[in-house]
């Protein structure tokens, strides 16, 4: 019983911890108007826990991705954050990208290389990603001719 009872309070205790963690976040994060911009475009910051719903990281709390705030809570945080790894839990998938499709392309010269959150998205991640939709921004012609077939 006592055994039980420890891991209960276990479970709990994390259950609440990663609660608290994505409530923290969206405390700011789940105002509509919430951007920023980058290279002169508006991107929207609103984002929250309904955003992973149906998702394979929807038990994720914001803080398994956004490392980089995992110990921080000086908030609001920096306006910039590090990009999340997503090769931290997808070692043998970022293996394969990187030595099938990112590393010819930079030897090739390529400096504008899709990343993960391209293909996958970046809260509403899918499992199989979009390459094609991704892949029709540079090469439209491509796209149009597949698309047409």
């Amino acid at each position: 019983m006592k055994l039980f009872k420890t891991i209960f309070l276990f479970v709990l205790f994390v259950a609440v911890s990663l609660n608290q963690s994505n409530e923290v976040c969206e405390d700011c994060h789940d105002d509509e108007s919430l951007a920023t911009t980058k290279y002169g475009l508006s991107h929207s910051l609103y984002i929250t826990s309904d955003n992973l719903v149906d998702t394979p990281h929807e038990d994720f709390s914001c803080t398994d991705c956004h490392q980089d705030l995992e110990d921080f809570d000086d908030f609001p945080h920096p306006e910039y954050l590090k990009l999340p790894d997503c090769g931290s839990c997808h070692e043998d998938a970022q293996d394969a990208f990187v030595d099938g499709f990112f590393q010819p392309l930079i030897d090739k010269g390529y400096t504008s290389i899709p990343s993960c959150a391209d293909c996958h998205g970046k809260h509403k991640i899918t499992w199989k990603g979009q390459p094609r939709k991704v892949c029709g921004v540079c090469h439209q012609d491509v796209l149009d001719e597949f698309l047409h077939s």
